[in-house]
């Protein structure tokens, strides 16, 4: 007989199919009924089979999305039926080599329980098989009716000093000779000190029960983790395509209230209901006193190769007459008019110089942008890192890189070509680059340095700083470099000796992002706060909530009256700094905001899905109704 074998639950009766799991083949255990489709499963059989399955198909009859942990209910009226069924006690079955399965043994227990009591017995029954205090590998397993019996003629015995704690056990012979070795032997024990031993093996056992508890609850738990966690990312896939759905319906009305507009067939313009079959050109029109919007159509389609590098529905979206003015005056709102696709991995900076984009990432490489033809996609492809890029720079006749690679890497603005190339700038990864009239200032972990703008000769290091130092701004005055770290912001002098002027101390964590105006000096942190400082005296003014994740960047309009802030919630905040108030909010990627820029009336993101979305200023009309 094998005493260690358990002996699966016996049926009086066999019971019917309607009360096993179509997953495991088993007898119901906590059984959960999905009102969707009325199906019944074990709820750990359903929760393992939701977690390893993306389509959310119900497993009876392979219905998609009809499986929602919120229809998941305790079927009680199933679970009541299971408990009154009659079992076997599972220590009335001995193995047998002879049939190669379980037979009744007589000399265990022959009582019949209830189903939903049969646990709670096998804990206290009689014929259950225990270990011998004595011996417990040597005397192997007893019936626990037997076991006294057995202990008055064990052979085996345990050292008198168990009480203290020791636990050797054995023959005479041997407890004979351990007894004058025993550790324990002088150790003083007190009737308390073994009533507290008692009570803490007592209090041990009640935690191991907790903790596989515990352990089976958290297995649980992380199994419906793993279905939230799919059933997020297809709602987010659900929100794209919803959102791409009204763009298109927004595109459509855009022309059909131009055609209105334009009389149908007067001055050559032919009225199309539909994009897919027509090339939309938009040119934002600043005679009169309206800013409106003009469209023109022609019979030419876009090609399917620049939609795929491009969503842009056109050209000429950016108003780059006067780049540095800026006469955004509410009410506005910034459109989403398309998405840049050239990247295989997280874009990670962003900047503009002329009609140029420039844009990096972790895929290694800058790609170079028209910003007046952006629906030709990518207009070029750096490749000279090896690793991320993180930051970009330019100045006035270079762009800049730098990254994980350690490397940094001058560009000639025009051309493009590679001209100076340091290695090993720093000892860890450069995180950011700020270029001014004659230096170039690169940041790592708790270290700036001050490279010449030509030839990246090192002029000046500063040391000593509080861990990574994230980000650097100029203000416009360009008189101090700002830094931010962990707990600092600290304003040095832009020209030799490089000095430090000011120091502001804070207690809101690590600097991600700054921004400083003519008014303002602007910190996005760890926190997911963004705190504003006055930028004459440092006094510390106001601060700003709105996301629920780091503030990765953060610009501020020309005129310093309006800011944009990005997060790893995957949203874009605008904001009026008149006001201290959120005015819109952006969602249209579906990661982490990384980099934000502006050119004109555009505002362009990066973000860690691998896109740059271009975003457009358009003026609000009061009071006005498509006709």
């Amino acid at each position: 007989m094998d005493a260690g074998r358990s002996p699966p639950v016996r049926f009086v009766r066999t019971p019917s199919t309607h009360f096993f799991c179509t997953i495991c083949e088993r007898i119901f255990s906590d059984p959960v009924i999905n009102f969707a489709c009325g199906h019944s499963f074990c709820r750990r059989c359903l929760v393992a089979r939701l977690s390893d399955d993306s389509t959310f198909e119900c497993p009876a009859d392979s219905v998609a999305d009809s499986v929602d942990q919120r229809n998941l209910v305790v079927n009680r009226s199933l679970q009541d039926q299971i408990n009154d069924l009659d079992v076997y006690c599972s220590f009335g079955w001995k193995w047998s080599e002879d049939v190669n399965d379980f037979v009744q043994d007589q000399d265990g227990c022959l009582e019949v329980l209830k189903f939903g009591c049969h646990a709670a017995h096998e804990k206290t029954c009689s014929s259950a098989w225990v270990a011998c205090p004595n011996g417990k590998e040597k005397c192997g397993l007893l019936r626990r009716k037997n076991i006294e019996q057995h202990l008055s003629s064990c052979q085996y015995r345990c050292c008198p000093y168990h009480s203290s704690g020791c636990q050797f056990s054995g023959t005479a012979d041997d407890l004979e000779v351990h007894q004058t070795l025993c550790s324990f032997k002088n150790s003083q024990t007190t009737t308390s000190d073994v009533r507290l031993l008692q009570e803490l093996m007592t209090a041990n056992r009640a935690l191991e029960d907790q903790l596989k508890e515990t352990t089976e609850r958290t297995q649980t738990l992380e199994a419906s983790k793993a279905i939230l966690e799919n059933q997020v990312k297809r709602c987010l896939s659900k929100i794209q395509e919803l959102s791409d759905r009204q763009t298109r319906v927004e595109r459509t009305l855009d022309l059909l209230m131009a055609g209105n507009a334009s009389g149908g067939h007067q001055n050559g313009v032919r009225h199309v209901p539909s994009l897919p079959n027509n090339s939309v050109s938009r040119a934002s029109s600043t005679s009169g006193t309206n800013n409106r919007l003009e469209l023109s159509y022609s019979r030419e389609a876009i090609s399917p190769r620049n939609w795929a590098r491009s969503s842009l529905p056109s050209t000429g979206f950016r108003d780059s007459t006067h780049p540095s003015e800026e006469s955004w005056v509410m009410p506005f709102q910034f459109k989403c008019i398309g998405t840049l696709r050239s990247h295989k991995s997280a874009v990670t900076c962003l900047q503009t110089s002329s009609n140029r984009l420039f844009s990096c990432g972790a895929d290694c490489v800058i790609k170079v942008w028209d910003l007046d033809n952006l629906v030709q996609g990518c207009k070029m492809t750096i490749s000279t890192h090896k690793q991320r890029i993180q930051s970009l720079a330019i100045g006035d006749k270079f762009l800049y890189s730098a990254g994980e690679d350690l490397v940094i890497k001058s560009y000639h603005l025009d051309s493009l070509e590679e001209i100076v190339s340091v290695e090993g700038a720093h000892e860890k990864c450069i995180t950011a680059l700020l270029c001014t009239d004659r230096y170039l200032f690169s940041a790592s972990y708790t270290v700036i340095k001050i490279w010449t703008c030509r030839n990246l000769s090192l002029v000046h290091t500063i040391s000593g700083l509080h861990h990574w130092v994230r980000t650097l701004a100029c203000g416009p005055s360009k008189d101090k470099v700002y830094s931010g770290s962990h707990g600092n912001i600290d304003m040095w002098s832009p020209t030799p000796e490089f000095n430090l002027m000011q120091k502001i101390t804070h207690c809101h964590g690590s600097v991600h992002s700054l921004a400083v105006t003519s008014d303002f000096i602007i910190m996005g942190t760890y926190n997911q706060n963004m705190h504003i400082y006055d930028v004459k005296t440092n006094d510390y003014l106001h601060h700003l909530m709105g996301h629920v994740g780091i503030i990765n960047c953060l610009v501020t309009s020309n005129s310093g009256k309006f800011m944009f802030t990005g997060s790893s919630d995957s949203t874009v905040l605008v904001w009026s700094l008149e006001k201290m108030l959120p005015i819109q909010c952006l969602q249209r990627h579906n990661d982490g905001i990384n980099t934000l820029v502006i050119s004109g009336d555009l505002l362009l993101t990066g973000s860690e899905d691998a896109e740059i979305k271009v975003f457009k200023h358009f003026r609000m009309q009061m009071g006005f109704v498509p006709s």
